[in-house]
């Protein structure tokens, strides 16, 4: 609970006090976010901070074992998705997860590489990309790889074209 309420304070700005269970229709229990004033539940939320609660509730219950993502980006405001993305690297650690990432954002992946630096965490990057046959094949893109295309002007994003 806590670090749910971390994440929602401090990325998305809601002042979450705690977080509870609300009765919906008298037979069904639903989670809520505790206000000041009020309490929401958590479906009432936008979609970035009820994205950004079930990622941080499945980084905190996951142990030795390996999650597939896709697009964590999407619906995120920048300032949640990086507070997000620290809170997961940081269970993601903490608890022995190796995770696959699915992306097409470039922000994401400059938070990831900087967070996974501060943090010590490994990453491997890599472009896949399917021919005309149908076989996949995949390049890594080490950070000086993709250091180097971006001062050079070239989205890493479109290494097919090269």
């Amino acid at each position: 609970d806590k670090l749910v309420v971390e994440v929602l304070r401090e990325g998305y700005e809601i002042e979450v006090e705690d977080l509870t269970y609300t009765t919906y229709d008298g037979e069904t229990y639903q989670l809520a976010v505790k206000l000041p004033w009020t309490s929401i539940r958590v479906d009432d939320l936008g979609d970035g901070a009820r994205y950004a609660i079930l990622l941080i509730m499945i980084a905190a219950l996951s142990k030795n074992t390996a999650l597939l993502i896709e697009e964590p980006e999407n619906h995120q405001h920048p300032s949640g998705l990086a507070r997000s993305l620290d809170m997961f690297l940081s269970l993601v650690k903490q608890n022995n997860i190796q995770v696959f990432i699915t992306t097409h954002s470039l922000e994401f992946l400059r938070l990831l590489r900087k967070i996974s630096e501060e943090r010590k965490i490994d990453v491997g990057i890599y472009f896949l990309e399917r021919d005309k046959q149908g076989r996949v094949d995949v390049r890594e893109l080490t950070s000086e790889n993709i250091d180097v295309l971006e001062r050079m002007g070239f989205d890493p994003r479109f290494l097919d074209l090269i």
